[in-house]
């Protein structure tokens, strides 16, 4: 058994996309509100946040909670996350997650699992009902609250790193370039949009398909 005192490793994961195969935000765009991206288009104009075009499309939701609950669990989360993480565990490695979306739906996921001691989620708040839909907050007492994402994903890297210890990075999108960025190129893990800017800027990166693959990895090579 490793000693409490031996330092412990961090993996800090975005989650839809990157934990997920699909993301939510896409599942609800495609599926439920015909794909329409006048919201998204003014967020690229910069009319407004990041946060108020997800909340935006989430409070248009109208699903039963039940429905609802059954496309989230179709995103395509690890069938052995249970597993995975009482490996990373044994290995010396916790997991963080910490996403621009809302922990409503990473609560469905992760709770699911009845795991004794789930991860630590940096996310938005939220609440939903077939009236009003998913109404997402901002987490104004989070030590990581950002005004235009909600979760400064890093600020949650920056408080996680220190001498000792490895922090390692996973995510699949726009956002998750800065914080990527800022732990060591052998721990970081991208996909999608994120893989696409690294490679852009000639910056090293692991490849994944599947967040099942980042554990093996770093059992395989960054175990203590």
């Amino acid at each position: 058994m490793i000693s409490s005192d031996f330092p412990r490793n961090i993996l800090v994961s975005d989650f839809d996309g990157t934990l997920t195969q699909v993301d939510f935000f896409q599942a609800v765009l495609e599926r439920l509100l015909g794909g329409d991206l006048s919201i998204w288009h003014s967020y690229c104009q910069g009319k407004i946040t990041h946060f108020e075009a997800l909340a935006g499309y989430y409070q248009q939701i109208r699903l039963s909670e039940i429905s609802l609950k059954d496309l989230v669990a179709g995103l395509g989360f690890p069938t052995q996350f249970s597993l995975l993480l009482g490996q990373l565990r044994l290995a010396n490695w916790d997991l963080v997650i910490a996403s621009a979306g809302c922990e409503w739906y990473i609560r469905q996921l992760v709770d699911a699992q009845k795991l004794e001691n789930p991860p630590m989620i940096h996310a938005n708040n939220g609440t939903y009902s077939a009236e009003f839909g998913l109404i997402m907050e901002l987490p104004r007492d989070s030590p990581h609250f950002d005004p235009s994402i909600g979760i400064s994903k890093v600020s949650v890297v920056k408080s996680l790193q220190g001498p000792n210890h490895w922090v390692a990075f996973a995510g699949d999108g726009p956002t998750d370039l800065a914080p990527a960025l800022l732990v060591e190129p052998h721990l970081r893990f991208a996909k999608g949009s994120l893989a696409r800017l690294l490679a852009e800027r000639a910056e090293y990166f692991i490849p994944f398909d599947h967040w099942a693959e980042i554990p093996f990895h770093l059992i395989r090579y960054y175990s203590k």
